[in-house]
């Protein structure tokens, strides 16, 4: 998306949730929308704010904005790291980035080369934790991060700092309260969307809470074959406590491979899914033993046209 005379364009991956109030405000100091999208926020908002337009977005986004006239590229993460982000620079002084590292593949300016340091890391962690990734020279653009490329030269800098200051002055039930209200707006917030709104619903504590305080029509659940680990008539039961109508699905696991196997990350592509959700572990940009990624990517198969309230909240 362009601006109006084409000087700046963006891509944005996420969503803003307080663009409503944002272009209310752009608008009274002059600026003119062609759309009603958050998109066009960002685009305004870097014209009046410049870098400072971060301390004004709430919302899950990773975005990139191209000022022509400058020959500047402005790139940043959401503040909880949301959406993904990967760039990388190689010895021309070229500028790759994207937010999966398979997009660098193809660009003939970028070499393969393994990151061996990360493997240590990785078995320790499970994850691999960090700006580094198991590509060499390909880094992540960190949570509450701005990235600026001119000229060849890379400049990244936090822009946002979570701030722990303890107030012993207010008693428990007024903490709940404030708790409980600063939880009720930030799900309507979430709530305004083009599309149907649902909500992931494990029955757990969380997933629960979150579609009680949703009010949404639909919710969806995944199971498993194995009644030993299923929780699905929780879910059920809950959610027509909540008046919502719940979607179910069951993952199986394939009786082949090794027992070893299902212990470890192959474990998880012995699941018997969509092709779809099988796509899991080759778009998940870096290794991850999270055996939950199959099991959180399976709603996605059959609530396509459906925006979700999540258990994690920005």
């Amino acid at each position: 998306m362009f601006n109006e005379d084409q000087n700046l364009a963006v891509i944005f991956n996420g969503e803003i949730y307080n663009f409503q109030e944002l272009t209310a405000e752009l608008m009274r100091a002059g600026h003119t929308f062609a759309t009603r999208s958050d998109t066009e926020v960002l685009l305004h908002g870097y014209e009046q704010w410049g870098k400072e337009m971060l301390q004004k977005l709430r919302g899950m986004f990773t975005f990139a904005i191209w000022d022509r006239k400058n020959e500047t590229l402005f790139c940043a993460r959401d503040h909880f790291g949301i959406k993904p982000f990967y760039y990388y620079q190689n010895d021309a002084g070229e500028l790759l980035f994207g937010s999966e590292i398979k997009s660098f593949l193809a660009h003939p300016g970028f070499k393969k080369e393994l990151n061996e340091e990360q493997l240590p890391l990785y078995l320790s962690y499970q994850y691999s934790p960090g700006e580094d990734t198991f590509f060499k020279g390909v880094k992540k653009l960190m949570p509450a991060h701005w990235l600026e490329w001119k000229a060849g030269q890379l400049t990244v800098q936090r822009y946002w700092q979570p701030k722990f200051d303890p107030d012993d002055s207010r008693t428990l039930e007024e903490w709940e309260d404030e708790i409980s209200a600063a939880m009720k707006e930030s799900v309507q917030a979430h709530k305004i969307a083009d599309v149907e709104v649902g909500s992931f619903l494990s029955s757990g504590v969380d997933s629960s809470y979150m579609a009680a305080l949703a009010h949404v029509d639909k919710t969806f659940t995944v199971g498993f074959a194995n009644k030993q680990y299923d929780e699905t008539d929780y879910a059920q039961e809950f959610s027509k406590h909540i008046g919502s109508r719940i979607t179910l699905t069951a993952l199986r696991r394939r009786n082949t491979g090794p027992t070893w196997a299902r212990s470890s990350t192959t474990w998880m592509s012995l699941w018997r899914m969509p092709l779809r959700s099988r796509c899991t572990l080759s778009t998940a940009k870096h290794p991850s033993r999270s055996r939950s990624a199959c099991p959180a990517r399976a709603p996605m198969n059959f609530s396509a046209g459906t925006t979700f309230i999540k258990s994690r909240l920005p």
